[in-house]
């Protein structure tokens, strides 16, 4: 699925999203979130309810009751680290993992303390 389809398929509860503000052209908060039904995203500068997010397509811009803009995307491959990932595939000691890249061999690294 390429970044296009990725915008325009609709955001459903039990996705990971991320809500990034900025503020004088820096980043000023970023978060990955699982949308839940019934929960906020919090931030100092207001909430978002997660009710308001779902339903509509990623890359959309929504505004806390404070005005405050936040971007809300899908996260893509580079916003994911190491350690989040080994999270995600819930690796253990004792689990046997195949491992390939041409990248620096950061994720052996991380594999081979897991």
């Amino acid at each position: 699925m390429d970044e296009e389809d990725s915008r325009k398929r609709l955001v459903e509860f039990g996705e990971l999203l991320i809500a990034e503000f900025r503020k004088k052209n820096s980043l000023a908060f970023q978060k990955m979130f699982k949308v839940q039904e019934g929960a906020r995203l919090q931030s100092p500068w207001g909430n978002i309810n997660h009710d308001d997010i779902a339903g509509r397509p990623s890359g959309q811009i929504m505004r806390t009751k404070y005005k405050a803009p936040f971007l809300i995307r899908r996260p893509s491959l580079e916003d994911y680290d190491a350690s989040m990932m080994l999270t995600m595939m819930d690796v253990s000691e004792g689990d046997s993992v195949l491992e390939s890249g041409s990248g620096s061999g950061a994720m052996s690294l991380f594999l081979s303390r897991a």
